[in-house]
């Protein structure tokens, strides 16, 4: 920092030999009355103006006297509007804390200080080093202060983040669920590691390892932990030092008094590295447990197939032979038969028929999720017009008429999505008001992606026919549940059932609204594209 010249009163004058050198502009000549004064407070006022460091001259009201460029440039001033204002109306005082400083120096004394704030008016904080000195006048009184200043705002600044950044790491290290060690490599004389060094632990290892983090600061790993080479985890670390590679890795591991499982990822320091480590005993121990309830329920599938090859074989032979014999008696003792015996025949032969039905119907609905096919694109529209040649039997004896809009793309199977629109269509037709020819609408919609969400695709098949009552909604979905006897609409009550098992192995969703006498609309939901995870409920071949 600049010295200015020793503002002390100077001894008495001695007779020069030389002229006195003329005066400076605006001055009093050496000769008149306050002219030594005037002529120190020049060479002061030369001094401040032209220093290269920040400074400035103020009188004893604290009045800016002149100032250096750097004052100016440094706090962003005006040189201009600063003379003759006081130096408070241009920064605070800061709690009286300059003012006081002021007051110490006008009594003689010099002050320094270190990263003191400068409060700009305008609510601007510069942080500076300073120094406050007394100027004197010739007479031996003081003038005022000359305030030498050093600009640290931008040291400040970065002090200031470091140590923000310190307290972050501090407080992540302190509430992180991890445990987090760093250490140092341990070479021998040929430059090999041996062994590695503890130089930070949080509080979270010592959870994870029962061993406290501030003993093991300075100790060895393989001395406080030898299961690290048993597990092969020292010469990860090795190979993480001295390639710069991360290494990551789960482990269940059982040394040194622990027993858990470990999720850890280990990255490159300077001369070592740092390990972060979660316990994944839960999680582990759930997929574990997950994995036998998957066991368990592929065993019932194998299980449910083998029902399904039953019911499809050992059950319909013998049916099949009751209908057999049925038939041979309708054919060659109907005439020796009264008619209670063939109102009996008859009563048998369609029991008969109703258990093969139903038999065939629960063989259908098991096989949804046992026997279903990949998902591939399917052309709904094509899909619906083939289902329609199967219906045209149906469609003519009822005298119905099916519209189809606009059907999408998606990904399906293609067997699955058949027996879904031949089972919502024919219901359709089957449930018709009596004398109303059935009308039957299918159309859809696609909703765009949104987010995470994939683009859905929602169907309706609606209908004028007879309805039905919401209240029976869940009813309507549940196999062997009818709202109407056989007498009147055929079937064995799996066909809805059978609908909401495909949609759902779609990840699906199906509804309908209705009233009755007033027709019902079912909505039938898929995503376009299928989740990329193999179908949850479809057993490996």
């Amino acid at each position: 920092m600049p010295v200015p010249p020793d503002p002390t009163p100077p001894p008495s004058p001695r007779p020069s030999p030389r002229p006195s050198p003329p005066p400076l502009p605006g001055r009093h000549a050496p000769d008149e009355p306050g002219a030594s004064a005037a002529s120190n407070e020049d060479l002061l006022c030369l001094f401040v103006q032209h220093m290269p460091a920040a400074g400035a001259m103020l009188d004893r009201d604290f009045r800016y006297v002149v100032t250096s460029s750097r004052w100016v440039t440094d706090f962003g001033l005006d040189r201009r509007s600063l003379r003759g204002r006081s130096h408070f109306d241009v920064f605070l005082d800061g709690g009286g804390g300059w003012q006081g400083v002021f007051e110490q120096a006008l009594r003689g004394t010099i002050q320094r200080g270190e990263e003191a704030p400068f409060l700009r008016r305008d609510g601007r904080t510069f942080w500076v080093s300073w120094e406050v000195r007394p100027w004197y006048r010739n007479d031996g009184e003081v003038g005022g202060l000359i305030l030498f200043a050093e600009d640290k705002t931008d040291t400040r600044v970065v002090q200031e983040a470091l140590q923000a950044s310190r307290e972050l790491l501090a407080s992540i290290m302190t509430s992180s669920l991890d445990g987090i060690m760093a250490f140092d490599a341990v070479r021998d004389d040929t430059g090999q590691i041996v062994d590695f060094e503890w130089v930070l632990a949080n509080p979270r290892s010592r959870q994870l390892t029962g061993r406290p983090a501030e003993a093991l600061i300075g100790k060895r790993l393989l001395e406080e932990m030898p299961g690290n080479r048993a597990e092969g985890l020292f010469d990860a670390y090795v190979r993480v030092v001295e390639t710069g590679e991360p290494y990551e890795r789960e482990l269940r591991y059982r040394h040194d008094g622990i027993d858990a499982w470990f999720q850890l990822t280990a990255t490159p320091l300077r001369n070592g590295f740092a390990v972060t480590f979660r316990d994944i005993t839960e999680r582990k121990e759930a997929e574990q447990e997950l994995a036998r309830a998957n066991a368990v329920l592929e065993q019932r599938n194998r299980e449910l197939q083998d029902f399904a090859y039953v019911a499809s074989h050992d059950l319909q032979e013998p049916l099949r032979k009751i209908r057999a014999f049925a038939d041979l008696l309708q054919e060659e003792y109907a005439g020796r038969l009264d008619e209670t015996g063939r109102f009996y025949l008859e009563r048998m032969h369609n029991a008969a028929e109703r258990m093969s039905t139903l038999i065939s119907d629960l063989l259908a609905f098991s096989r949804v999720t046992t026997r279903g096919e990949p998902f591939r694109p399917v052309d709904l529209g094509d899909l619906v017009n083939d289902v329609l040649i199967d219906l045209e039997m149906a469609m003519a004896e009822e005298q119905g008429r099916v519209e189809v809009g606009d059907l999408p793309v998606i990904e399906a199977d293609p067997v699955q999505m058949r027996q879904l629109f031949q089972n919502l269509i024919g219901n359709a037709l089957k449930f018709h008001r009596e004398d109303v020819p059935p009308v039957i609408r299918v159309e859809a919609r696609v909703e765009p992606a949104a987010g995470a969400d994939e683009a859905r695709c929602h169907i309706d098949v609606t209908d004028n026919g007879i309805g039905f009552d919401e209240k029976y909604l869940d009813r309507i979905f549940s196999p062997f549940q009818r709202l109407h006897g056989r007498g009147t609409y055929a079937g064995t009550g799996m066909g809805l059932a059978i609908c909401r098992r495909i949609v759902e192995r779609h990840h699906g969703t199906l509804t309908a609204r209705s009233r009755p006498g007033e027709g019902s609309t079912f909505t039938v939901t898929l995503p376009c594209h299928q989740p990329t995870s193999p179908d949850p409920d479809r057993p490996t071949p």
